[in-house]
């Protein structure tokens, strides 16, 4: 990765600069991770969820129920 440091009057670095092609390559892997975890944060509501039901005793719709409705 070609990057460039830009640094305050002491050297500290403060910023860095990389080709914009790097830069959306970054941007594309984000977007990945963030659907990911929203996925993942789907699946873990879903989990207590069916816990939380089972607990209680509710009757949840089972997956063939579901995929029947469309």
């Amino acid at each position: 990765m070609n990057t460039t440091y830009l640094v305050d009057t002491e050297g500290n670095k403060i910023a860095v600069q990389i080709p914009i092609a790097e830069w959306n390559l970054i941007e594309e892997e984000m977007q990945k991770l963030r659907k990911k975890i929203e996925i993942l944060q789907g699946i873990k509501e879903a989990v207590v969820e069916v816990k939380t039901a089972r607990k209680s005793g509710k009757k949840l719709q089972t997956l063939n129920d579901f995929l029947n409705e469309f």
